[in-house]
């Protein structure tokens, strides 16, 4: 299931297991600063619970080699080693769907190489919080 907008910058929403009675949602984090968010929201009308994580506790390596195209471009934000090799699988992957699967993968993956283009330094290419 594709993510969906939020209310809240620097996140993304997925739902694990949608095709069960009791599915599990996700909020995976993307910011540059350290995440500081609860894993429920409460409000009058409204109660979710779900599993809040950072991107950067997730295994790129691990989501790159997983037979889901859409864990193979959330593994992007995970900080790959080499992001040029793993956008090049990921795109031979998106090669091999139909017509509008592969259109609508080409589409999260610019949006994930957006991301992680907008979370470099620009003066040295690597991660903005990368230890010196």
């Amino acid at each position: 299931m594709p993510p969906c907008r939020c209310a809240w910058p620097n996140t993304v929403w997925a739902c694990i297991g949608c095709s069960t009675d009791s599915p599990r949602q996700v909020l995976v984090y993307v910011g540059e600063a350290p995440m500081r968010m609860d894993s429920e929201l409460r409000g009058d009308d409204v109660s979710f619970r779900y599993r809040a994580v950072d991107i950067r506790e997730l295994d790129g390596e691990r989501l790159l080699a997983s037979g889901e195209v859409g864990d193979n471009v959330i593994a992007i934000l995970a900080r790959l080693p080499d992001q040029q090799e793993g956008i090049r699988r990921i795109v031979g992957r998106i090669a091999g769907l139909e017509p509008d699967e592969r259109a609508a993968a080409l589409s999260e993956l610019l949006i994930g190489c957006w991301l992680e283009a907008f979370g470099r330094d620009r003066g040295t290419g690597g991660p903005k919080n990368a230890a010196s």
